[in-house]
């Protein structure tokens, strides 16, 4: 039979399993999030980018570019333009399905971080900030500060 308010699931959501669609939400979000797309991203930095030239530094550019006319702006290179927008979109996904998850607690007032899969989530989504926040904040490849960085 039929659950109450009519269709499989009812008011609350579920397929025909008994979970409910938000956490489904979650594991697709947090899945598509953390398993595909962030790496995916960190291949893109790792594999995508050129080889530095032996003998070819930042200084180096800078003190050859100092004495030479501005050179017209160029285009972002392909593999960070590739790594960036899978990086946004896998922060997008965390956050959706962080979203999705925080939705299903307020509905059922369930605890906050009760397991270890809540605890684990929360540290790789804060971990997965600080990576994102960390890569929106470094400096510019000729700034003096980005050495140290």
């Amino acid at each position: 039979a039929p659950a109450e308010g009519g269709g499989e699931g009812g008011d609350r959501g579920e397929k025909g399993d008994g979970v409910p669609t938000v956490l489904w939400l979650h594991a697709a979000a947090s899945l598509l999030s953390f398993l595909l797309l962030f790496p995916i991203a960190a291949l893109c930095a790792r594999y995508g980018r050129p080889s530095p030239q032996p003998g070819c530094t930042a200084a180096a550019t800078s003190a050859t570019s100092a004495s030479t006319p501005a050179a017209p702006p160029r285009r972002k290179p392909a593999w960070l333009v590739s790594h960036a927008g899978l990086a946004a979109g896998g922060g997008v996904l965390a956050l959706a399905g962080l979203a999705a998850v925080e939705l299903h607690k307020l509905r059922g007032s369930h605890p906050h971080l009760a397991s270890p899969h809540a605890r684990w989530g929360a540290a790789g989504l804060a971990l997965a900030a600080a990576q994102l926040c960390s890569g929106l904040l470094r400096p510019a490849p000729l700034a003096s500060s980005r050495r140290a960085w």
